[in-house]
């Protein structure tokens, strides 16, 4: 399945297997506070690969 998404993104499997771990990172943080709403969560989204 990385596979598939590499090739979909264009992305090398190094640059597949640094995404999901922003992706694990972000979601580890989100556990940390206290639930957001709908708009706060898609900002944190959005920016957090900035």
């Amino acid at each position: 399945m990385l596979s598939e998404i590499a090739i979909l993104r264009g992305w090398s499997e190094t640059q597949v297997t640094e995404e999901l771990k922003k992706r694990e990172e972000f979601l580890r943080l989100a556990l940390d506070v206290p639930p957001p709403d709908i708009l706060d969560l898609a900002n944190a989204m959005h920016s957090f690969g900035e």
